[in-house]
C-alpha cells in the first residue's frame, strides 16, 4: 500500500513539474496551437484503455505515455482535440449535459481523425475504434450513452 502512495505522489509531482513548465509538446508533437491558453499538456500513466484525459481542477489534458508508443501522430492529434474540446467546455451541468458534452467531443475527434489523412487506417485497436466512429460502422451517439453511465451520473 506505501508502495502505491509513493508511486501516485512521485507521479502527482512529475505531473506537477511538467504543468509548471507549461508544457505544449506532447509525445514529440509540438502542440501549442492546438492548445487554448492556461491549459497545459502532459504525458503521463494512464490506466490502458484511456488514451487522454482532461482535468479540469489542474486545467491540463494528460496523454496516456503509452499512445505515444503505440500510435501514429494523427491518433494522437485525435485525442488532444477530443481533451482540447473539454478544456474549452469543461463544466457538465446535468447527466444529459455530460453526453451530450462527450458526444460533441468525439465528433471533434472524428472529424481530426477524418480530415488527417486520405484513408482511415486501421492498424491498432484505437485505429479501428476511431475508423468505425468516422465511417459510420459504430454510432457515437449510441456509443457514448453506453460508455459514459457511471461517468455521467
Amino acid at each position: 500500500m506505501f508502495q502505491v502512495i509513493l508511486t501516485s505522489l512521485m507521479m502527482l509531482l512529475h505531473l506537477a513539474a511538467q504543468v509548471g513548465q507549461d508544457a505544449k509538446v506532447v509525445c514529440g508533437l509540438d502542440v501549442s496551437p492546438l492548445i487554448p491558453p492556461g491549459v497545459a499538456i502532459v504525458e503521463t500513466y494512464l490506466p490502458p484503455y484511456i488514451g487522454a484525459a482532461y482535468d479540469a481542477r489542474l486545467r491540463v489534458i494528460l496523454i496516456n505515455q503509452d499512445v505515444c508508443l503505440t500510435e501514429r501522430p494523427a491518433t494522437i492529434i485525435s485525442f488532444v482535440m477530443h481533451e482540447r474540446t473539454h478544456a474549452l467546455d469543461p463544466v457538465k451541468t446535468s447527466t444529459e449535459d455530460c453526453y451530450q458534452k462527450e458526444i460533441a467531443a468525439y465528433l471533434v475527434q472524428v472529424k481530426t481523425w477524418r480530415d488527417l489523412g486520405p484513408t482511415l487506417p486501421r492498424e491498432t485497436p484505437t485505429e479501428r475504434f476511431l475508423s468505425d466512429l468516422a465511417d459510420g460502422s459504430r454510432d457515437i451517439e449510441g456509443w457514448v450513452r453506453q460508455a459514459y453511465q457511471e461517468q455521467c451520473k
